[in-house]
């Protein structure tokens, strides 16, 4: 096991840094999203 622990830091070191990259442009693209929403035309 204690040949395996720096390994097992190491792979999931870059897990997280992929999941918040992943968190980060899912909400970039969320907010690109709402921001470009098509709005019914009023006539008023």
């Amino acid at each position: 096991m204690s040949f395996a622990m720096p390994y097992m830091i190491q792979v999931i070191r870059e897990y997280i840094t992929k999941v918040d990259k992943l968190e980060q442009s899912d909400q970039l693209r969320t907010e690109n999203e709402t921001a470009n929403e098509q709005k019914p035309i009023d006539f008023n």
